[in-house]
């Protein structure tokens, strides 16, 4: 029965359908396909960060108290490595 009703429906209509539907997919993909080269564009804007951030991590993870003093950002001294007077230590 309903195969019957949409042969009722007249060949322009069908083509109008067509159009209609192609066109919402058409921008449908076309709208993806922006959203997904905007967010690589993005990505790849900021790989020089990462790979900054990246050299100064493995510059901290050498292993010389040095290397903490000489970094721009750390907060590190020295002084935070001293032995200090600690009586529950000498006890121990």
């Amino acid at each position: 029965m309903r195969m019957q009703g949409i042969s009722l429906v007249p060949d322009p209509q069908w083509r109008l359908m067509g159009a209609i539907i192609s066109f919402y997919f058409g921008a449908r993909h076309q709208a993806d396909s922006q959203d997904f080269q905007r967010s690589i564009a993005q990505i790849m804007a900021r790989v020089p960060t990462v790979v900054e951030n990246t050299r100064a991590l493995q510059a901290l993870r050498s292993g010389t108290p040095l290397v903490a003093q000489s970094a721009p950002s750390a907060e590190f001294t020295l002084g935070a490595l001293a032995l200090s007077d600690n009586p529950v230590l000498r006890e121990w």
